[in-house]
């Protein structure tokens, strides 16, 4: 399959940067469920590559090669220093920051295929779309019947502020409707659409829906990049303004999570929601 993933070009210098901090937690969510993600020579070897191709970016923007170190062994942050990038952002530099995301997110991407092929196989493959969701900025989200899905996510939506949203690999927040349910039968006064996900879905093990996995909606495709980290401004969502309790460090299948587009489609309420 041809993917249409967004050239760097086309990204903020705040999104390029953005991307590289979360380069080591990315490799991390993507190979924590595997027993010994070193020991298989494929995803060592792209590792490899990513650890070159951030020190080739550090050497031509000067930069400490310590600020770009990739490590397995925990899910740290890769601490880039924006304001140092800033100041050195000459035109040389940012075409050296754009090669370095395109490599780093094409690599992460053969990763995913990686992992697909050696990863344990989901307990169900299929589901169906139970809702999906839009708003001009901000929650909750207003229910749509069917939603055009663009490279960049759902045609029409929009964040309130991109700080923390709006990558290209945060093109599209699916949730779980199950989840959801469980969470209101605890007395939380979340619905569908309250938390910020453009699609919900039914019928899916979450604890199978993992950084790597591929999914088919309609005639779209995307695949999960990171879980979304739990927002304050969903916290009147949630008993005592506990926001945290859909982090996917308190509890296995909880969390949103992010994916990128790999293939534009039309997705409607209702439609097969095939993950791999």
């Amino acid at each position: 399959m041809a993917s249409t993933l967004v050239a760097a070009a086309d990204y903020t210098v705040d999104d390029l940067i953005a991307t590289l901090r979360v380069t080591g937690p990315w490799w991390f969510c993507l190979t924590e469920h595997l027993k010994d993600p070193l020991g298989d020579p494929q995803l060592a070897q792209l590792l490899a590559a990513q650890q070159r191709t951030l020190h080739e970016l550090a050497y031509t923007a000067e930069l400490p090669t310590e600020l770009f170190t990739v490590d397995l062994s925990g899910e740290h942050e890769l601490s880039v220093a924006a304001s140092l990038v800033r100041q050195r952002l000459s035109q040389a530099n940012r075409n050296a920051l754009e090669a370095c995301v395109d490599k780093s997110l094409a690599l992460l991407h053969g990763g995913a295929q990686r992992v697909r092929s050696i990863r344990r196989q989901p307990t169900a493959t299929t589901g169906r779309v139970s809702g999906l969701f839009s708003s001009s900025g901000g929650v909750p989200k207003q229910q749509l019947t069917a939603a055009t899905i663009e490279p960049r996510g759902l045609a029409g939506d929009r964040q309130r502020t991109r700080r923390h949203h709006g990558r290209a690999w945060q093109a599209l927040c699916l949730w779980s409707a199950e989840v959801v349910d469980t969470l209101h039968a605890e007395g939380h006064p979340i619905q569908p659409g309250f938390a910020g996900e453009n699609i919900s879905v039914a019928g899916l093990d979450w604890n199978d829906v993992l950084p790597g996995a591929q999914i088919q909606i309609g005639t779209m495709v995307c695949e999960i990049s990171l879980y979304a980290l739990p927002c304050a401004k969903n916290a009147q969502w949630f008993i005592d303004a506990d926001f945290e309790r859909m982090h996917h460090r308190r509890e296995p299948g909880i969390s949103r999570v992010y994916a990128s587009v790999l293939e534009p489609g039309v997705v409607s309420q209702g439609d097969a929601v095939v993950l791999s």
